[in-house]
């Protein structure tokens, strides 16, 4: 299954993030969004959400708390399956706290 991975983050325990962006596809698509740790066993941090994209970009906002980061950076997967089809993701930020607050690694996440 195909996959966008934005890979060593890093994210300190029991503190809130939001992880926010805009996207689209040409159909109806369901996609997982995560936040794993970024290393073998890749367990969940505190995020993990089906969103369901459309032909007309929406913008999400989705916050969480990390829990049992265990010292190693994160990651945010983007997890889209098997199913055919074309995805746009743009504006991808995580950030500090539910509101505003600043981004984990400024450029980060937009690179690539």
């Amino acid at each position: 299954h195909a996959q966008v991975l934005l890979n060593g983050l890093p994210l300190a325990h029991g503190r809130s993030y939001t992880l926010r962006f805009r996207a689209r596809a040409d159909g109806s698509h369901p996609v997982r969004v995560s936040v794993d740790r970024d290393g073998p066993d890749w367990n969940n941090l505190g995020l993990n959400r089906s969103v369901t994209l459309g032909p007309e970009a929406r913008e999400f906002s989705l916050p969480f708390r990390v829990a049992n980061v265990g010292g190693q950076p994160a990651r945010v997967a983007f997890s889209v399956g098997a199913r055919a089809g074309r995805l746009w993701l743009e504006e991808v930020t995580l950030a500090h706290g539910h509101a505003g607050g600043d981004e984990v690694a400024p450029g980060a996440l937009a690179a690539g």
